[in-house]
């Protein structure tokens, strides 16, 4: 008994350790013509972009990283192409749940904008 006690054991532990998501959540946020108040009329599309912000909570209760918000999601997304501002953008917030826990995800996708000088 003792051996197929362990075999049962073992092979629960694969499972739990070799499962993926168990689930994905994903809810929509919205639409915005921009991040932030446009300074100039004239600017420069830089690149269209996928900014992110996630947490994470060790056994769904336990915060292990801080709070993804939709304001550092901006700001990753137009600090990676060393923009000005996020135009044309969507947003929507994913929650995915684990076995050993759930990350919570803030994704924004835009085009990056460069403000252009008044000379040019």
């Amino acid at each position: 008994m003792k051996g197929k006690d362990l075999l049962a054991v073992s092979a629960l532990l694969i499972l739990c350790t070799a499962a993926g998501c168990l689930r994905l959540q994903r809810h929509p946020g919205g639409v915005s013509p921009s991040a932030y108040p446009m300074k100039a009329e004239k600017y420069t599309v830089l690149e269209e972009i996928r900014g992110e912000s996630s947490s994470f909570h060790l056994f769904w209760f336990i915060p292990v990283t801080r709070r993804a918000t939709l304001q550092e999601a901006v700001s990753n997304a137009i600090h990676e192409k060393a923009g000005d501002n996020l135009v044309e953008i969507s947003w929507w917030r994913e929650r995915h749940y684990w076995i050993v826990g759930t990350v919570d995800l803030y994704v924004v996708k835009g085009k990056v904008v460069k403000y252009k000088n008044e000379e040019e």
